[in-house]
């Protein structure tokens, strides 16, 4: 069985980044020729947990059917032997413990077998494929939390009947909205329950396909990206925070410009950086006030600007708050696209109240830090 070296090889990869959203140490991949004289060699990574199976297709060419039976084989070790992405290979099984590769150039590789007792999952009751914008979903799930501890918050949340996507990490929260005739149905076509996904499988997805498919089940869901990679796994367990409780009512706004306060905040986190700080060790320090056109922006020995609209909110209050460069970059770039331009809404409502940044159909909040000493502009 032949198929291109270069198509193995991005598969291998797509797969092994699934694995590790899913903290898998060794993961092993299974190879397994199509039943159809002519169609497709399948690459499918079944995990130990029988909670998710990330499986890819490769178009093949089997004339020769030199991989008579599913082969399961450490992942690691196959991206690493698929070392060109030129030309083709040969995919054989000379016996029951290895797997042969065969290059076009004559470089031959032998893997051995790997245990591979866990099948794939067997979902039920899913619902009907509903296209989805995979970056969009990504956007969200990037300020979800990596620590393992508490669950809930590594998940992305489809919430509001399928209409609302929001994540946190209990410093910051992002959240957007679906839109009509774009929210996300369950099975039988109702409006989806509450469900939360793993934000590091989506994350994963997106990075193979900025598009592609969503199916919620009965404990099962189901993402395509694109049209041959398919990840089924079942939602975590557990209820997402009431996130609308955790914005401030009322806060006094102001129109920033995203490119300028963006590029201070890009100067502020490279001299961090340079000083042998983490970015997050040393706060932006935004003090609006001493300029009633502009905030001032200090960190790290950078000082910096940003224009404010104030024909917008022309009563904003002296107000010098701390926060997270890296994080509010995030924000920042997450936020622009606001009105026209670069533009976009900050919402505070006090130097250690959440912070509100408002977008094109997004809200976000990101948490202040303390400033250990005042700081004047």
């Amino acid at each position: 069985m032949r198929v291109e070296t270069k198509q193995l090889k991005q598969g291998a990869q797509a797969l092994k980044r699934v694995a590790a959203a899913l903290n898998l140490r060794r993961p092993e991949v299974t190879i397994t020729p199509s039943t159809n004289p002519g169609a497709d060699t399948v690459l499918t990574l079944t995990l130990g947990d029988y909670h998710t199976t990330a499986a890819l297709t490769i178009p093949g060419d089997d004339r020769e059917t030199l991989l008579p039976a599913p082969v399961a084989v450490n992942l690691g070790e196959l991206i690493a032997a698929l070392g060109t992405d030129k030309g083709s290979v040969r995919l054989s099984a000379p016996d029951a413990e290895t797997l042969g590769l065969t290059f076009d150039n004559g470089d031959t590789v032998t893997l051995s077998r790997a245990d591979n007792p866990h099948p794939a999952l067997e979902p039920f009751g899913l619902g009907r494929v509903q296209a989805i914008e995979l970056d969009r979903f990504a956007e969200v799930a990037r300020v979800a939390s990596s620590d393992g501890a508490r669950p809930i918050l590594t998940a992305l949340a489809i919430l509001e009947q399928g209409q609302t996507l929001a994540a946190t990490d209990s410093y910051r929260l992002r959240s957007a909205e679906l839109g009509a005739g774009n929210g996300i149905t369950g099975p039988e076509g109702t409006p989806a329950p509450d469900t939360l996904l793993p934000a590091a499988l989506i994350i994963a997805a997106a990075r193979f396909s900025a598009s592609g498919y969503l199916q919620l089940g009965e404990g099962f869901y189901r993402i395509t990206a694109g049209h041959s990679l398919t990840i089924t796994g079942r939602p975590i367990n557990g209820d997402f925070p009431n996130f609308r409780q955790l914005f401030p009512e009322n806060p006094d706004g102001v129109l920033l410009n995203g490119a300028e306060l963006g590029a201070v905040l890009k100067r502020i986190i490279a001299a961090a950086k340079a000083s042998g700080h983490k970015a997050d060790t040393v706060p932006a320090v935004l003090t609006f006030g001493a300029d009633y056109g502009a905030v001032i922006v200090t960190g790290a020995g950078v000082t910096g600007s940003a224009t404010i609209a104030l024909g917008e909110y022309p009563n904003l209050e002296p107000l010098t708050v701390g926060l997270n460069p890296a994080y509010l970059a995030e924000m920042v770039d997450a936020s622009t696209g606001y009105g026209a331009g670069t533009w976009f809404s900050m919402g505070f409502s006090g130097n250690l109240k959440p912070v509100i940044f408002t977008g094109v159909s997004t809200l976000a909040l990101l948490m202040p830090v303390r400033i250990a000493e005042p700081v004047t502009a």
